[in-house]
């Protein structure tokens, strides 16, 4: 299993914004979550096969510049799906950073 953060910026508000690109992955599986983990206590999780998206409020220190984080976790080692969420994001519109990558075994 490995997760990736993809940094997004967006001025939208962060219910429009998951929404968004919820519609742009071809997401149906979708549900608000609060938790005090995330920032400002909300985030948009949702669920396509073998991949889980969350959606939140951007915190890292270093990225203040950037507005929402999208979390990619994959139960799969399929590099090209991330490559392919990037190049999504991009097509539509929005300026993406791929952070960093955490392997879970």
């Amino acid at each position: 299993m490995s997760i990736e953060i993809l940094h997004v910026k967006s001025k939208d508000p962060l219910q429009d914004f998951s929404r968004q690109i919820f519609q742009i992955l071809d997401i149906n599986e979708i549900e608000q979550r609060y938790s005090d983990n995330y920032p400002e206590g909300t985030y948009f999780k949702g669920k396509k096969g073998n991949v889980d998206i969350k959606i939140s409020h951007e915190d890292d220190q270093g990225f203040d510049d950037w507005d929402y984080w999208v979390t990619v976790t994959q139960h799969s080692e399929n590099l090209a799906m991330i490559q392919d969420i990037v190049q999504k994001l991009s097509r539509a519109g929005y300026e993406v950073y791929k952070g960093r990558q955490k392997d879970i075994c």
